[in-house]
């Protein structure tokens, strides 16, 4: 050991670092003590102001007031804080923001998010959106919330790896990390999350989850390791309550009884304008196109009749693909029946045989051919049914030449002068429109566009350089477009509401300043009405059509529950809303504005300014920094008070060099031990203690929870998708692995544990002078 040296050990008080334990090597490392009692500073009144309500509007009144709502870039509105005044409160650990369409809630994610991040600066955060949203909701962060997040990706993710070593696991480097479930539920990746817990998860368009596939087993595993859960869904239930139960059970875990929060709010509940307009417009169908419908049904009852063993579902759905091509434009419906004839004919070739592959990283709907379900089983006689679909492809082609529907869309953007978004779901269908309605230099968004390009597409019409926007149900979900477009046409009516919903609130959102409009196209006499009809049944049936529920429901995975007004014992949060809206107001105008002239900065001392110089008797203002500490006697929460005392001066001060000769005079009134001051302390931690007294018994309730589950679970995440080893020895080391990986989250929740039970035994802290100001007792500038 070097002679003379010694470690020093610090632990952190501020905001950004408070409890971080940071080590230096003396001599090596330099370290300069602060006085234990600084001299105040003597600053300009000017410097002190800015001083004073940069520190007042940073100040928060109680342990649950917002920490990060005053300084984001954000039109605050009381509904939209109740869900991080949930989280702060103690309410939950799940929350589901199921609000309308365009209430802005991602924002209120995002605000969670930022207050997680302020109240924790070490907090690990993952949002998991579609991909085409990934950067939308990194440059949202950033902007409103001043937060740098990272997008993960393949690419990323190696290029982090290469420069760490082997034992760092690369997920731990970005502690705000956004991504998409089609990238973590790969076996690579999620291999990789196995031994994190996240303080804080979200899942954006989370109804695409309540799914029996990968995307929802890799969200589940994910929601099980959150501390905190915020599912985000404006559509979470598509009509079938087996896929709403299976959304509300996300993260649900044995030992936590706290239920999912709903946050489910209309705009009339919101006091929010609902100016939409929609209809349904009738299109007559031409005669050749009744034909082809016609020709539909009669290969429908055929497969009914006579479809071929071992595939009678399957008939059913090949007959329901064909029908929504139709529907859609008999061209693709023509460009469908041929790739039928070449699968029942036994063409090998690659046009006719590829499947769809998930080639693409989106996490949207499919808008391409659906090839695999083309090559069901159909009739017992192929040449019968080969006879029957060239016919049909006949009648098709001779409809493709003058289509209805394109007629009508045709004459309908001759007439709306303004922006204008055209939705279907096929992709080859926009490519049809394109062609048919001379919208050549219009900019397409699909499935199939890298993300570059997706941008590159939507710039051209946000940019105004371009009217139409043509667009598949890909690009339905999560785009801000109301500020620059409100009409909204659907070429065929969606088979869900969910996707309806989604299409119309590209425009219909928080922001838009005209009355949204949204087109349907429906075609007369033809199966599409019947379309219709179920579409709004099952729109009925989620409660998309009914009243929303103003104040939070508390769901334990029954739509029974999520339709009842009020869940019994749910604390309102609307008053303290409204009340924390108009402290955050408040702060908002006491925020300094940036100086004409650079004023001198405040050092770590307390500033003090002289207001008055007249002789006689003085009034000092003091402004004093209350701290709570934890059991160890760490800070973890800090506020202002403020007192007064008199002073007699019969010679003013008039120079700094007076005022500095003074200052061992003030410093000789005990302000801080002032009985006013200690009792506002005394009652300040005693109110502090019993609001995270049930913050705290939410918090470990769910901490133990996640530790039960990853023993219960262990080997099991992974498991999921790897099948087991071939050989004994290559399983043991799996096993192995899966024990380290678990180790490493048990470890990560006893920590936590540790932390939050220090919080349980917190007391009052110390105090010391934050600002102080002189003037005459009756100076109006002191007021």
């Amino acid at each position: 050991m070097f002679d003379g040296g010694a470690v020093l050990e610090v632990t952190g008080a501020a905001a950004a670092n408070r409890g971080d334990v940071e080590r230096f090597l003396l001599p090596f490392d330099l370290a300069h003590p602060l006085p234990a009692n600084p001299q105040p500073q003597v600053v300009t009144p000017a410097s002190l102001r800015v001083h004073l309500r940069r520190t007042l509007s940073a100040a928060t009144p109680r342990w649950t007031s917002l920490r990060a709502a005053a300084s984001a870039r954000m039109a605050l509105m009381p509904f939209q804080i109740e869900p991080a005044l949930a989280l702060v409160q103690g309410m939950a650990s799940r929350v589901l923001l199921a609000d309308d369409v365009g209430l802005g809630k991602t924002v209120q994610a995002g605000l969670a998010i930022a207050e997680v991040h302020r109240r924790e600066p070490r907090a690990r955060i993952l949002v998991v959106t579609p991909a085409g949203l990934r950067e939308q909701w990194r440059d949202e962060l950033a902007e409103r919330f001043e937060l740098t997040a990272e997008v993960i990706d393949a690419a990323s993710l190696a290029r982090t790896a290469a420069t760490l070593p082997p034992d760092v696991n690369p997920w731990t480097v970005a502690p705000l990390a956004i991504t998409s479930v089609d990238f973590v539920k790969r076996p690579e990746v999620i291999r990789g999350l196995e031994p994190l817990i996240w303080d804080l998860a979200v899942f954006d368009e989370a109804h695409a989850l309540a799914t029996h596939s990968d995307r929802g087993t890799a969200a589940a595993l994910l929601c099980a390791r959150a501390r905190r859960l915020i599912l985000v869904s404006a559509t979470p239930h598509p009509g079938d309550d087996a896929a709403f139960d299976r959304l509300t059970a996300l993260g649900a875990l044995e030992g936590d009884r706290r239920p999912l929060v709903v946050f489910r709010r209309g705009r009339r509940e919101v006091s929010v304008p609902d100016a939409r307009r929609t209809r349904w417009l009738r299109v007559q169908p031409t005669p050749a196109e009744a034909v082809v419908y016609r020709d539909l049904a009669a290969y429908a009852r055929r497969l009914r009749r006579e479809t071929a063993p071992g595939a009678p579902g399957g008939a059913h759905l090949l007959v329901s693909v064909l029908t929504r091509r139709a529907l859609s434009s008999p061209a693709v419906l023509a460009r469908s029946i041929e790739r039928r004839m070449a699968l029942l004919s036994g063409d090998t070739s690659p046009s006719a045989l590829q499947l769809a592959l998930p080639l693409v990283s989106g996490d949207g709907p499919e808008d391409g051919e659906p090839i695999s379900e083309l090559a069901l089983p159909g009739l017992a006689s192929r040449e019968e049914e080969v006879s029957l679909l060239r016919r049909m492809l006949a009648h098709a082609r001779e409809a493709a030449r003058t289509e209805s529907k394109m007629a009508v869309l045709r004459r309908w953007l001759r007439r709306v002068r303004e922006p204008v978004i055209v939705f279907t779901h096929y992709r080859d269908t926009l490519d049809h429109v394109v062609e048919t309605v001379g919208l050549n230099l219009a900019p397409v968004l699909h499935g199939g566009l890298e993300a570059d390009e997706r941008r590159r597409q939507l710039r051209a019409f946000t940019d105004g350089d371009a009217p139409v926007l043509l667009a598949t149900d890909a690009a339905s979900e999560g785009l801000n477009l109301h500020w620059r477009c409100r009409v909204v046409l659907s070429l065929e009516v969606p088979w869900t509401p969910l996707c309806l919903e989604q299409r119309i609130g590209r425009v219909d959102r928080l922001g838009q300043r005209k009355r949204p409009h949204a087109v349907t196209l429906v075609a007369r006499r033809t199966p599409e009405e019947g379309i219709a009809a179920r579409l709004q049944a099952r729109a009925d049936h989620a409660g998309t059509s009914a009243p929303f529920q103003r104040e939070p429901v508390a769901v334990n995975g029954r739509i029974e529950a999520f339709r009842q007004p009020a869940a019994p014992g749910l604390p309102t949060l609307v008053p303290a809303a409204l009340t924390e809206v108009r402290r955050v107001h408040h702060c908002r105008g006491l925020a300094p504005s940036p100086p004409r002239r650079p004023s001198r900065p405040v050092e770590h001392r307390a500033p003090v300014a002289v207001l008055s110089r007249r002789p006689g008797r003085l009034r000092l203002y003091w402004l004093v920094r209350a701290f709570l500490d934890d059991a160890e006697g760490i800070p973890f929460w800090d506020t202002v008070l403020g007192s007064t005392t008199d002073l007699d001066m019969t010679t003013p001060p008039k120079r700094a060099s007076e005022v500095a000769a003074c200052l061992s005079r003030w410093r000789s009134i005990d302000i801080v031990g002032d009985e006013a001051v200690v009792a506002a302390h005394e009652a300040l931690a005693a109110a502090v203690a019993r609001d995270v007294g049930l913050w705290l018994d939410a918090r470990v309730e769910r901490e133990r929870a996640i530790a039960a589950e990853v023993r219960r679970s262990v080997g099991r995440l992974a498991a999921t998708f790897v099948q087991a080893g071939l050989f004994d020895r290559r399983a043991e080391r799996g096993r192995a692995e899966q024990r380290r990986m678990a180790e490493a989250a048990l470890a990560s929740t006893d920590a936590c544990l540790h932390r939050l039970e220090r919080l349980r035994r917190a007391s009052r802290g110390g105090r010391d002078i934050a600002a102080v100001v002189c003037t005459a007792r009756n100076d109006r500038r002191s007021r």
